[in-house]
């Protein structure tokens, strides 16, 4: 709870005892989704992996973990795609970072039916990504990493940005195309968190490897009986 960065992402579980109305929740008793939730935080430079199964989506089981920290604590970053499931309660104060990765998908899914539209995104993403990798290569510090973006990355974007606003003026408003510029620039500030904020991270690639675990369990398990049982794998997965 007293990390200064969460990395957080659902994928589903089954639970037998939910899927047959044996166990509901108390809030939605209609409703009968069941997750596991990752979430992987970093305290004093060790990883700490926690997985989460049952009703709580990964939203509501970071707010569990926020709720623990200790009040005089920085706001700390939150890293997850824009699912509404993933807010925090309002009470709690967090630094949003949408997953870039996510954002790029859209025009990979687009590649083919629109080339020269998506090269583009595709391109200044690589670009960022190529910047990103430098950072590491010479182990910037988090304020160096921050300004060598800013430098390099930024004038990427912001041309990016106003390519999209510009496309999005005369593109038809519901093709698939137009819905993938407005998912840009509606989220613009949370998707370019590491342009404006030290140590903001791009993505979500560290939460989205720690789930497979939980996909390798899915399928080799089928199903946990109950919600205690589901408790109970999770924490040995954490372990």
């Amino acid at each position: 709870a007293q990390s200064p960065l969460f990395f957080q992402d659902d994928t589903t579980v089954k639970v037998q005892s939910v899927m047959t109305g044996k166990e509901v929740n108390p809030d939605k008793p209609d409703k009968k989704g069941t997750f596991t939730t990752g979430l992987v935080a970093d305290h004093q430079g060790h990883p700490i992996y926690l997985f989460f199964s049952g009703l709580k989506n990964a939203g509501q089981n970071l707010t569990d973990v926020l709720n623990k920290r200790e009040e005089d604590l920085p706001i700390p970053f939150q890293a997850c795609d824009a699912l509404s499931q993933n807010n925090v309660d309002k009470a709690l104060e967090t630094i949003v970072c949408h997953c870039i990765v996510h954002g790029r998908r859209k025009f990979v899914e687009l590649e083919a039916d629109y080339p020269d539209q998506a090269t583009l995104v595709l391109d200044t993403v690589g670009q960022v990504y190529a910047n990103e990798a430098h950072c590491k290569k010479h182990t910037l510090s988090p304020e160096d990493r921050l300004a060598f973006h800013q430098e390099r990355s930024k004038p990427l974007m912001e041309e990016m940005k106003q390519w999209m606003e510009q496309q999005l003026a005369v593109e038809e408003p519901k093709t698939p195309l137009a819905k993938s510029y407005r998912y840009w620039l509606k989220r613009w500030d949370t998707l370019t968190r590491f342009l404006t904020h030290v140590g903001a991270p791009l993505d979500t690639n560290t939460v989205e490897r720690a789930l497979k675990l939980a996909i390798r369990i899915r399928k080799s398990s089928l199903f946990h009986k109950t919600l205690n049982g589901a408790k109970v794998g999770s924490e040995l997965m954490s372990v």
